[in-house]
């Protein structure tokens, strides 16, 4: 009781004593198994239903690995849902537009593409006014083309106004600084600007009018 060992023999040895560092030991032992086998059943308690559902057995032992495949297939399942969510969202931006529009659009990217750079070598002989009024005819047609390729309604009266507003004002600036050019501009820009509107007009028809004309 004192912490003594006795021999068998009816010899009396020395008494040896346990010191206080193995009784600390065996308590602490004690206590880290106690502490081990709570927070197992806390985890079992915690994740106890998906592996009780999947035949497995405590998170801790000799049975920890089973059911942990049926575990992993249930949040790989939660993540590949949560993937068709974020396609569906992403499906709802992506807008498909008719092939005649694609290329329209790229054939007005190429001209803006030609505008932009005769704007910039031009732009210190140009007065104030034809260098702002060609800065806001350059963003109306970059906003023009977004809204062409993301099929905003409001399109249509954009590019017809971009147009009216085109044609008097390149060949008014080319009468005014290059005049020998005036003559070949002029009736190319109206002819494309003719083109253009009836193309656009052709589809505002058949994609938008004509659907609610026979419904």
């Amino acid at each position: 009781p004192g912490g003594e060992l006795q021999a068998v023999g009816g010899r009396r040895p020395h008494p040896v004593r346990l010191g206080k560092g193995a009784g600390q030991e065996g308590a602490g032992a004690g206590r880290d198994d106690a502490h081990r086998r709570g927070a197992c059943s806390g985890t079992d308690a915690a994740v106890g239903p998906h592996r009780r559902a999947a035949g497995g057995q405590g998170g801790c032992g000799g049975g920890a690995g089973q059911g942990r495949p049926e575990y992993l297939g249930r949040l790989l399942s939660q993540v590949s849902e949560g993937t068709k969510k974020v396609s569906t969202v992403m499906e709802k931006y992506s807008t498909d537009i008719p092939l005649h529009l694609k290329v329209y659009v790229g054939l007005q990217f190429l001209l803006l593409i030609y505008f932009l750079t005769a704007y910039m070598g031009q732009f210190e002989n140009l007065t104030l006014f034809y260098q702002v009024a060609f800065f806001f005819l350059i963003c109306l047609s970059t906003l023009s083309t977004g809204a062409i390729l993301e099929n905003k309604p409001w399109f249509y009266i954009v590019e017809i106004a971009r147009y009216l507003m085109f044609v008097p004002l390149y060949n008014l600036c080319y009468h005014s600084y290059f005049s020998d050019w005036y003559n070949i501009t002029l009736p190319v820009s109206i002819a494309a600007s003719v083109i253009f509107t009836f193309w656009m007009l052709a589809d505002l028809y058949m994609r938008r009018l004509k659907p609610r004309m026979v419904h």
